[in-house]
Parts: structure tokens; C-alpha cells; sequence
């Protein structure tokens, strides 16, 4: 999360004392550096007029500032909306998932062998039948 400080301007920036200048982009600063948290209030303190740290906004996340981000979310929590209404068994992700155990080994050979409804018998029987292939000895 980061800090967010206001401007009465829309659009405004401040100079620090090392020279780093900070753009507050639609009347809005948000930063997580604390030199400029620590500049910026004392500003406030010290009775800048042009800044301002709005209680009811303290912190935003910077991902949700990205207008295809905040429109993704909107999206995101619609879609869970309708889900949980159109089927409210539904766990939507929440259930632990764990390891597949087999029942026993021989369960598995034919799905290791590749799999089928033929038996292993069956493809070997398959592969050493009769072959047109002059080069092959099949005696």
C-alpha cells in the first residue's frame, strides 16, 4: 500500500530539498518512499495550502490506480458476484487439494503402459504381427 497525499491543484509537484521532484498526477501523490512521506508531512504541518492528506483516503494500492486495473477488478468481483448467486455450493477455490493416492499398483499399469482399453498383451501382439515390410524378419 502506499501513502496518498492530496493537492488543491490538479496538477501540481514538489521539490525536495535533494532535488527529487514529486508530480501529483489528477491531484493525487501516492508514494511509498518515506523521505517524501516525511517531506510532504511536513508541509502539511507547517501549513503549505496546496497539500493535504485526506483521512478518509490514507492509502491506496498502486495497482488498483491503473484505470484497466481498477475496470479488471470490477469485473473480477461481478463475475464472483453472479457465481456465488447462480450457485452458492460452489467453494470457488477454497477446498485443499490433495496428492492422488492409488488404490494399488495394478490399477496403474495400464494407464503407465499408455493407457487404452487394450492390455499390454494386446499392443505386443499388435507391434510383432504381420508386417509387409520386406526388411523385417518376423520368424
Amino acid at each position: 500500500m502506499h501513502r496518498v497525499f492530496k493537492s488543491r491543484l490538479k496538477m501540481n509537484s514538489i521539490c525536495l530539498p535533494n532535488g527529487r521532484v514529486c508530480r501529483f498526477i489528477d491531484g493525487r501523490l501516492l508514494t511509498d518512499i518515506q523521505e517524501v512521506i516525511d517531506y510532504c508531512e511536513a508541509e502539511i504541518k507547517n501549513g503549505n495550502p496546496q497539500i493535504y492528506a485526506d483521512p478518509d483516503e490514507f492509502e491506496a494500492d498502486p495497482k488498483l490506480e491503473d484505470p484497466i486495473e481498477k475496470m479488471r477488478a470490477a469485473i473480477r468481483a461481478e463475475l464472483i458476484a453472479e457465481m456465488r448467486a447462480t450457485n452458492p455450493n460452489n467453494d470457488a477455490g477454497t477446498t485443499e487439494v490433495q496428492k492422488l493416492t492409488p488404490q494399488s499398483s495394478a490399477g496403474i499399469a495400464p494407464i503407465m503402459a499408455g493407457g487404452g482399453h487394450s492390455s499390454i498383451q494386446d499392443r505386443v501382439k499388435a507391434l510383432l504381427g504381420e508386417n509387409n515390410d520386406p526388411n523385417r524378419v518376423n520368424k
